[in-house]
């Protein structure tokens, strides 16, 4: 699956860049090429570009009346639809589900700033932008369920660890190699012991045809989970099975000692993924993805202020890939007109005050946001609000509380797509 989540400030060609300095997630990936290639690409002309949009808003139009959803609304949209698909999972309502995910509307967008014909392309480009988008998150979906199938069925197969297989090849050797090439064993007392263990585990797996196509995800997992023992014990031999056991890292803490480990086992992985071509890398990614929350770890680096040097081979969750898709609950969000950095004790009152909002409170929120923030207007809160900065705190709660929304809306999709 190649990245399309990358950032890209301006739509630029046919538009003035002065007037077109947004941020829209459909569109990122295809705001530097021209119409004209976008449509060639497409195989449309101009025109039939224009009906295929409209043609599209139709199809899910017709869902949702359907569905017996209530509102064209985005907000009461993923309201109702959500408690719909947690009671009964229909197709038409996880089509409507994927459409929106990859930045799906029923609203139109329109720029005052723009003409009527690049308001048009805006439009065209944001059709081609989701049409894409759509496609990849299906095609992931596929995937991961085809896969983990897979994987499941190999985390239950019988292993046999007899010796009667002699040979492995020169699996071994490869990665002896790169275990010494780049300083994975540096805690080794002596190579014999750690190759003679290396090819040890090569046998097992050529004993057992069902690990060869994950031989990436075989030699990470015994050296992560049994690093000192394969580098210094003779004659060890790993139970393979509990090498593959869930495991949850410590991910959200800011300690730069498992920083650099995670990263080192995140660069193991590509490492071994690249000697080692002939494996089934969909299935390598599935089975790296379920045993660890490392995945995890990697994708919310940004999120985390750090910066990290790893090429971006690192799998998808499901979650994570919801999360890098910037889904939203709002067609915008409401930010306030007059931030600025507000007073730190009643910042973290206003974090407080909607720290606790559910996702079935979605609906409420939309149909009278003023109203529903009032009863948020904790006690606590109203210590730091004065005359000078009531609009500001105001502005900011109502800010908060659909951050908090969206946060949940990501929740809700990962919960409900890792079950297709």
């Amino acid at each position: 699956m190649k990245n399309i989540w990358l950032t890209a400030d301006k739509i630029t060609d046919s538009f003035d860049e002065s007037k077109c300095d947004f941020d829209d997630f459909a569109i990122e990936n295809l705001a530097y090429t021209s119409i004209e290639d976008l449509l060639s690409e497409n195989k449309m002309t101009y025109k039939q570009a224009i009906q295929s949009i409209n043609s599209e808003r139709g199809y899910y139009e017709e869902i949702l009346r359907n569905l017996n959803i209530s509102s064209s609304k985005l907000p009461i949209i993923w309201a109702e639809l959500i408690s719909l698909l947690k009671a009964n999972n229909s197709q038409d309502g996880m089509k409507l589900l994927l459409w929106l995910t990859a930045g799906g509307n029923f609203s139109e967008y329109y720029d005052d700033e723009l003409t009527q014909s690049e308001n048009e392309e805006l439009k065209i480009r944001r059709y081609f932008g989701v049409k894409e988008r759509l496609s990849e998150l299906a095609n992931f979906l596929e995937t991961r369920k085809e896969k983990l199938s897979e994987f499941k069925k190999i985390m239950t197969a019988k292993i046999n660890y007899s010796d009667g297989v002699s040979e492995c090849g020169n699996d071994s050797e490869r990665v002896f190699a790169l275990l010494c090439g780049k300083e994975f064993a540096g805690k080794c007392s002596d190579s014999n012991v750690l190759h003679d263990n290396i090819e040890a585990i090569s046998r097992v797996i050529e004993a057992n045809s069902f690990l060869k196509p994950i031989k990436p995800n075989v030699y990470l997992q015994v050296f992560v989970r049994q690093q000192n023992k394969l580098l210094n014990s003779r004659d060890y031999l790993p139970n393979i099975r509990k090498c593959f056991e869930r495991r949850k890292y410590g991910i959200y803490s800011n300690n730069d000692k498992n920083f650099k480990q995670y990263c080192e086992y995140c660069r193991l992985y590509i490492l071994l993924k690249d000697i080692f071509p002939e494996c089934d890398m969909g299935l390598c990614d599935t089975a790296f993805a379920e045993v660890s929350n490392l995945s995890e770890w990697f994708h919310t680096l940004g999120y985390m202020d750090y910066r990290c040097s790893l090429p971006d081979k690192i799998p998808h969750t499901v979650g994570t890939l919801v999360r890098e898709m910037f889904v939203s609950c709002f067609d915008d969000e409401d930010f306030p007109e007059t931030y600025c950095k507000p007073d730190r004790r009643m910042y973290q009152a206003v974090k407080n005050a909607v720290r606790d909002l559910r996702f079935e409170d979605l609906q409420e929120f939309a149909d009278n946001k003023t109203a529903f923030c009032g009863k948020l207007f904790t006690e606590e809160l109203s210590e730091f609000v004065n005359r000078d900065n009531h609009s500001l705190a105001w502005e900011l709660l109502i800010y908060e509380a659909q951050i908090k929304f969206n946060e949940l809306l990501e929740n809700e999709l990962a919960e409900i797509l890792e079950k297709i």
